[in-house]
């Protein structure tokens, strides 16, 4: 019941205080989506009206993929105004529980997945993208391996403070909206953003175009249906900052529907998962889904039927 506690004391407190000073969600400009936007399909279904943060935040989920998402959400010239004019970073502080790290540090787990990056890259020059990419990432990347070129695309670059040089270049802007030109990459990472991608099919097929025949397109997630089973209110993991939540099966369709392929799955104790994929080579376009939804559609009824008197209440009689 720790949990519940954590994001309750989160959630309310928040609403009803400083949060909506900083950010007027109510306020800003929102696209409603009648697609599915990593599978396309048109067989949606409303979700919830709340996140974390105690915003109304209304979510759907797919009844074709699987996938759970902010609808309406904000739209791309808002979502890119809230990292550049730093609202992102003043609303984790007030949410975070626990003190953040610096963008110039990178968690023990990430080094372990760059690690075997270099050594499959050790003697080669490569080309890197990296999409929300950081300083400390960049750090690691240019001190263990041969970086002829690097870019990172982060509509918070500023923040990500990486220095741009003849080889390192920085633009402020999301993966979706970025104009790729002809230039293709050795390696494209998609570490802690996954949740932050507006349209994950067009980002997933632009990061597949622009990926050279024998690279590798690596990123981390976290199975968001197995952490919403993990908590008593299911709604406690969305916040309309993420405007997408994956699950396994949900982000494998996803990578099959673009032309990829799992390489290599790593999943660490704490739930974080993280894919090595590669060109699909026999490709033909064709999208197979083959998703078991039931899942999602029952973790939908937990979250509208959810009772934060009837949880109180069981909190109440098992303690005493």
């Amino acid at each position: 019941m720790k949990s519940f506690s954590y994001y309750f004391l989160r959630t309310f407190y928040t609403k009803y205080n400083s949060l909506k000073k900083i950010y007027k969600y109510d306020e800003v400009p929102k696209d409603i989506l009648v697609n599915c936007p990593s599978c396309k399909s048109q067989d949606i279904n409303d979700f919830y009206n709340m996140d974390r943060y105690g915003f109304n935040v209304r979510t759907s989920w797919c009844s074709n993929c699987g996938l759970i998402f902010v609808n309406p959400r904000i739209n791309f010239d808002s979502y890119n105004r809230l990292y550049m004019d730093g609202f992102y970073r003043r609303i984790i502080e007030v949410v975070s529980v626990k003190k953040q790290k610096s963008l110039d540090e990178i968690p023990k787990r990430v080094v372990l997945a760059l690690s075997k990056l270099v050594e499959v890259y050790k003697d080669k020059e490569l080309d890197v993208l990296d999409i929300g990419g950081t300083e400390g990432i960049y750090n690691y990347l240019d001190k263990n391996l041969k970086i002829r070129k690097y870019l990172c695309v982060n509509p918070g670059a500023e923040e990500a403070d990486i220095k741009v040089t003849s080889n390192v270049q920085v633009a402020n802007t999301t993966i979706e909206e970025f104009e790729a030109g002809d230039q293709k990459y050795d390696l494209i990472l998609l570490f802690g953003t996954i949740s932050h991608l507006m349209n994950p099919y067009e980002a997933f097929l632009k990061s597949r175009n622009l990926l050279k025949d024998d690279g590798l397109f690596v990123l981390d997630f976290k199975d968001n249906l197995t952490r919403m089973r993990a908590v008593n209110l299911p709604f406690t993991q969305l916040h309309f900052d993420h405007p997408i939540y994956f699950s396994k099966d949900s982000l494998e369709t996803l990578v099959a529907n673009v032309g990829l392929k799992v390489r290599e799955h790593i999943t660490y104790k704490n739930g974080v998962s993280y894919f090595f994929l590669a060109k699909e080579n026999n490709f033909s376009g064709e999208k197979t889904v083959n998703v078991e939804t039931s899942g999602v559609a029952l973790m939908a009824e937990r979250s509208r039927n959810a009772s934060i008197t009837n949880i109180l209440s069981k909190r109440f009689f098992w303690n005493s």
